[in-house]
């Protein structure tokens, strides 16, 4: 039986890598395709392709929403989920 050849290098993924601004800018334009009001208080951070939303929203739908749309973004590695549920500010969410 052959030995392993352990010199052999490992295939990364193909997928091209993105610098931290550029998904960024990915989410933000994610969250804005859908620009529902829900969204005008979250604020996306990346760092190290690890996404952090930070904000309020009026509903958990709208926080499980945010969370998705930043982790369809390509590249992105994870996402931490900080936006804080405020449904007592839900008519003010629905003027704009």
């Amino acid at each position: 039986m052959a030995e392993p050849d352990l010199n052999t290098e490992t295939t990364v993924s193909h997928r091209t890598a993105r610098s931290d601004t550029e998904l960024l800018e990915a989410v933000r334009r994610s969250l804005r395709t859908v620009m529902t009001s829900a969204f005008r208080a979250v604020t996306p951070s990346v760092t190290g392709g690890e996404v952090t939303l930070t904000g309020i929203v009026p509903s958990k739908a709208a926080r499980l929403h945010a969370e998705e749309l930043a982790r369809l973004v390509p590249n992105v590695v994870s996402v931490r989920n900080n936006l804080v549920v405020d449904e007592s500010r839900r008519d003010i969410w629905q003027r704009f």
